[in-house]
């Protein structure tokens, strides 16, 4: 993919293999160097199939939420049980730039939309009577390294950001916003659209569950202090991706160290 240069600024409806090319730092990037810098590294080097089912269902999900005649035009259900097949791949090629669905997926994408609209929480977004902005894209330099970063928020409605996850049970949601650090990302993105005028004082993800049968949503919101603390690593995240950059170095992980329980000295 050749490289575009980036340049400071918000990006409307712009087109997802644009904003690929965009020769900046990513969320994941950010994220996959918090395990560790080789691990960053190897994702770097390691060729991307030109096929990826997953990522073709969460553009249909973005194009549902956008707007379910948008995803009609751009989705259909795929010919047979299985995505990859020879006959699926054969129709792709017929047809560049429609996604193909299996029938589960197909008919659970709509149901999880449905949910998200029923929720109270999330139903301002789906509104068309509010002035939604989806698939907002937006580029930035770091002031402190020079480094130039872009990001790609699902929603922005006034002063509220929100990034969608969808997920196999909203109740093991803090386990993922953990391990995935969503935290981190967010604070990220809010740090890039203020870079570009939008002050977001509400920062959430809309987590839903990839059910077809009454799928649960829920809203988690960030606090302030939680944001903070994530700016604190995604900056220091940034500062080690330039170092390593320069140097040629990329370390690899090491075990964290715990400070001891003060109750794991108690004795009677």
């Amino acid at each position: 993919m050749n490289k575009t240069k980036p340049k400071a600024g918000i990006y409307e409806n712009l087109d997802f293999k644009d904003y690929q090319a965009i020769d900046a730092l990513n969320s994941g990037r950010i994220r996959h160097s918090m395990k560790s810098l080789k691990y960053m590294r190897r994702q770097e080097l390691t060729p991307q199939a030109e096929y990826n089912y997953i990522f073709e269902v969460g553009k249909a999900f973005a194009y549902l939420c956008e707007d379910p005649e948008l995803y009609r035009q751009k989705c259909r259900q795929g010919p047979t049980k299985t995505a990859g097949t020879i006959k699926w791949m054969a129709e792709l090629e017929e047809n560049p730039g429609t996604i193909l669905l299996t029938e589960d997926d197909w008919l659970t994408l709509p149901e999880m939309r449905k949910a998200c609209v029923e929720e109270v929480e999330s139903a301002p977004l789906f509104d068309k009577t509010q002035l939604v902005r989806r698939e907002l894209s937006f580029v930035w330099q770091c002031e402190r390294t020079g480094v130039w970063l872009k990001g790609r928020a699902d929603f922005v409605l006034d002063d509220w950001l929100v990034d969608v996850k969808t997920c196999q049970s909203v109740y093991k949601t803090a386990w993922q916003i953990r391990d995935f650090r969503y935290d981190m990302q967010l604070a990220m993105y809010q740090d890039g659209l203020r870079h570009n005028g939008i002050s977001c004082t509400r920062v959430s993800n809309l987590f839903v569950e990839k059910e077809r049968i009454m799928p649960e949503v829920v809203v988690k919101d960030f606090q302030q202090q939680e944001l903070a603390d994530a700016w604190d690593d995604y900056i220091l995240a940034i500062q080690n991706i330039d170092a390593a950059r320069k140097s040629g170095v990329y370390t690899g992980y090491e075990f964290p160290v715990y400070e001891q329980d003060e109750l794991s000295n108690f004795s009677e």
